[in-house]
């Protein structure tokens, strides 16, 4: 089965010396193409930092770390920046737009960076905005729209691609439960249909029924649950 994300024995410290703080302490974790995968546990217990790590966002302070099949290792900024274009799809806690743009045009920047023509860009945002309930707001600034309103366009701006690795962090924390359901819908549809590899970091139990693979996070590690 094709690998999306691949984590080995990865470590992470925040600190040095007598104020070093270690959080990861050796993760394994595997993601295939496909999965719909969830990551639980306790408020600091580390999962937004490995997040990170699997985003390209964060170096690791040791292990290895694979993005579809492709090692990272030492990059350069260029090729963290190939990677989260290319490879990676994220959707932060905060959706982190730019305010004095337009919802179409903050897609079609990310558009544009990732390759796409631009009528193929232009489908692929009036698709997304569509399925997310955005479609009447694509002309407003991001600064006017609502925290919930935000979060559905960072979703479809993380999707936009067709990412291998699509990470979510909290991706329901600002909606309601109705919209919360469409957004994980997609999400997991994504990575059925696109082959993709989905994992999502979440405190909402309710969702855990829309992952076929559950991870828990605790003193460091990772572990698989049924």
């Amino acid at each position: 089965m094709k690998s999306a994300l691949h984590c080995e024995s990865i470590r992470h410290t925040y600190g040095k010396g007598d104020l070093s703080v270690p959080v990861l302490l050796g993760v394994d974790l595997e993601i295939h193409a496909g999965d719909r995968a969830i990551l639980t546990g306790p408020s600091g217990s580390g999962k937004t930092t490995l997040l990170c790590i699997a985003g390209c966002l964060l170096t690791p302070s040791g292990g290895c770390l694979k993005i579809a099949g492709e090692p990272v290792t030492n990059p350069g900024v260029n090729e963290l920046n190939r990677l989260r274009r290319e490879k990676i799809g994220f959707v932060f806690q905060h959706a982190q737009l730019l305010p004095f743009l337009s919802v179409r045009e903050n897609l079609e920047i990310v558009g544009r960076n990732a390759g796409l023509s631009l009528a193929e860009c232009r489908a692929r945002i009036h698709h997304l905005l569509e399925r997310l309930e955005m479609a009447d707001h694509a002309g407003k600034q991001a600064a006017v729209l609502s925290g919930g309103q935000r979060q559905r366009v960072a979703v479809a701006r993380a999707l936009l691609n067709r990412p291998s690795v699509v990470l979510a962090d909290e991706p329901t924390a600002a909606l309601g439960w109705e919209i919360g359901q469409v957004v994980v819908e997609l999400l997991t549809r994504h990575a059925t249909e696109e082959g993709a590899g989905l994992l999502v970091v979440s405190h909402d139990m309710r969702l855990l029924p829309m992952f076929n693979r559950k991870f828990e996070m605790d003193k460091g590690t990772v572990k698989e649950v049924s």
